[in-house]
């Protein structure tokens, strides 16, 4: 199942005011300086899921150029399936690396990430590390996040709007 080209979800909070420039990450993960090689089974856990309705969509990407763009390297669409505490989406033999994710639920299953007529996003989203921009997506620097074999582990929160975590229940909306 293909994701769609609208993964680069949080483009609409670029409307909210600004974009974080490109920045270098080199020394700002932590762990060893070794050179990364192998793939990786990139597990996401994704907090904060309180529909049932529609798909969860990731989207990894390597170039802090094409973060938040229709340019991700790896991605995987499930169908939400279960409302809980965690949900996992898993992507396999994903190469190591330094990757930023970023995520969104299509409740509405329109294969694209909504919003409102002020640009403010209707559909959950998340970002690896919980990362959050101010006025504006988090950095690729704030998301990135470093995937070594044999299994790398995100947690991302789903949030609505601007911002805030998804973690009201299914009867206050």
């Amino acid at each position: 199942m293909g994701v769609p080209g609208s993964i680069c979800l949080l483009s609409a909070l670029l409307l909210l005011g600004g974009c974080a420039g490109s920045q270098s990450i080199e020394g700002s993960l932590d762990g060893p300086e070794e050179p990364l090689s192998g793939n990786a089974r990139v597990v996401v856990h994704v907090h904060g899921v309180f529909d049932d309705r529609g798909t969860l969509n990731v989207g990894l990407y390597v170039d802090p150029d094409t973060w938040m763009s229709p340019d991700y390297l790896y991605a995987r669409t499930e169908p939400v399936g279960a409302v809980g505490e965690v949900v996992t989406l898993v992507l396999p033999d994903v190469p190591s690396g330094v990757y930023g994710a970023s995520l969104y639920q299509d409740i509405d299953e329109n294969g694209d990430f909504s919003r409102n007529a002020l640009g403010i996003p209707t559909d959950p989203w998340g970002i690896s590390n919980d990362a959050m921009g101010f006025f504006g997506p988090p950095s690729f620097e704030d998301a990135a996040v470093v995937v070594r074999p044999p299994t790398t582990i995100l947690d991302i929160t789903l949030r609505s709007g601007i911002g805030i975590p998804s973690t009201v229940g299914p009867d206050s909306h």
